[in-house]
Parts: structure tokens; C-alpha cells; sequence
């Protein structure tokens, strides 16, 4: 009987950034509706993005952040809030009427195959659009 010696390299996390491509409305009333779009974010040439969503080639200790840019009109002091999804789990969120926001810093760790997306619920009243362009971003970087 031979003896069959199986080893691998397990590969850390790299690096990821995306940055919105394109105008997304978001309807009056939504929930929990994902940010949708994506192209890889400027120095973040191993991005993998798989279904708008940042996915991780390996593990490791990260710093995620992002921020948006958004348009419409809001009731008076209306809200939205905006939510950084790890896999399918709220990590950070933030309620707010701005319209350039971002979100604090978020420390996570990753697995290989974990996901990093964002979503938002919008005003009960008014329609709004996330903006494209560089102001618009999810990107991480090793912790």
C-alpha cells in the first residue's frame, strides 16, 4: 500500500476594493435592498467581485470601508440606513439623511469565501439613486 501525502498552501486574504459603476435608484419604501454595480476599485487589482459582493480568496484580519454617495429628497429628518453586510450578518450600520455618507471603520475576519457587500433601506416617502464614481466604495485591507 503506497502512502499518498496531501499538502496545499493555504492563501491569506488579499486586498479588495469596489467602486460603484453606474446610477442605482432606490425606490420609495425599499428594504433591504442591495447596492448593486461594481467595477474594482483603483490598486485593488486581486479584487474578486461574484454577485456585487467583495469575495475573499483566503483568510485573514482585515479593515473594511466604504461610503456612499446618495441623492433625493428626504422627509424632515428622515433617514436611510446603510448596512455593511459579512456574509449575510449586519456588522456596522448607519441611520442618516446625508448625502455623502461614510461608515466608521469595520474590523472582521475573514474566511475563504466570505462575502462583503452593502445594502441600504430607503425613505418610506421619497425615491433617491446611489451615485456612481469614486465616491461610492467597499474596499478592505489587511489588518
Amino acid at each position: 500500500m503506497g502512502l499518498v501525502v496531501v499538502g496545499g498552501v493555504v492563501e491569506p486574504a488579499v486586498p479588495m476594493g469596489m467602486q460603484k459603476s453606474g446610477d442605482q435608484p432606490v425606490p420609495a419604501g425599499s428594504t433591504n435592498l442591495k447596492v448593486i454595480s461594481w467595477v474594482a476599485r483603483a490598486g485593488y487589482g486581486q479584487t474578486a467581485i461574484v454577485g456585487d459582493e467583495l469575495v475573499s480568496n483566503g483568510p485573514g484580519a482585515v479593515v473594511v470601508r466604504c461610503g456612499i454617495s446618495i441623492t433625493g429628497t428626504l422627509a424632515f429628518q428622515g433617514t436611510r440606513n446603510f448596512q455593511l453586510m459579512h456574509n449575510d450578518t449586519t456588522v456596522n450600520f448607519l441611520n442618516t439623511g446625508d448625502s455623502a455618507v461614510v461608515l466608521p471603520d469595520t474590523p472582521l475576519t475573514l474566511e475563504r469565501g466570505d462575502r462583503v457587500w452593502l445594502r441600504l433601506t430607503g425613505s418610506a416617502s421619497y425615491t433617491a439613486t446611489v451615485n456612481s464614481g469614486t465616491a461610492t466604495y467597499l474596499y478592505y485591507d489587511l489588518a
